[in-house]
């Protein structure tokens, strides 16, 4: 790849992985380009790198954030970045699953301490795991939608 990349597809040229910095606060967060590229697939999103920043909010609430990438990112904790993709992804069908059935399980509980330990606030995933355990299906429902955005926020990923 000579020059910038024109679409995230590009950083699979060259193993890269996204790196989003916040130019007010200065919080910076690395993306695996693979997860990201799905996820904006997924809800439809286009994938030009000068629409990229577009998809992104700090989490002090700025929208004004820089690109750049780490090349040659998939040699590097390839296993701890398989954990914290597959905790998103199980944390994510549990969402869906709430009000629907039981989604306070084991599985979510570790899948949330796993990610715990990436927020700067890590109470948001103390009280979805928490709010799953209610008895009522519209609260369960509205509350852990609630803490999930927040907990996406804090890591960055665009909300769903």
């Amino acid at each position: 790849m000579v020059g910038p990349p024109k679409s995230l597809r590009d950083l699979r040229k060259i193993e890269a992985n996204l790196i989003v910095t916040c130019r007010t606060c200065r919080h910076s967060h690395e993306f695996d380009r693979e997860t990201l590229i799905v996820d904006l697939m997924r809800r439809r999103r286009n994938l030009d790198w000068y629409l990229l920043p577009h998809h992104f909010r700090c989490t002090c609430g700025s929208k004004d954030v820089r690109l750049s990438v780490v090349a040659f990112a998939d040699r590097l904790r390839d296993e701890t970045r398989q954990r914290f993709a597959e905790a998103i992804e199980l944390v994510r069908w549990s969402v869906n699953r709430a009000g629907k059935e039981p989604i306070q399980t084991e599985a979510l509980r570790v899948a949330l301490a796993r990610l715990s330990c990436h927020c700067p606030d890590p109470s948001w995933c103390d009280r979805l795991y928490r709010d799953a355990g209610s008895n009522n299906p519209i609260s369960i429902s509205a509350s852990v939608y609630g803490g999930w955005r927040g907990i996406l926020r804090q890591l960055g990923l665009p909300d769903e």
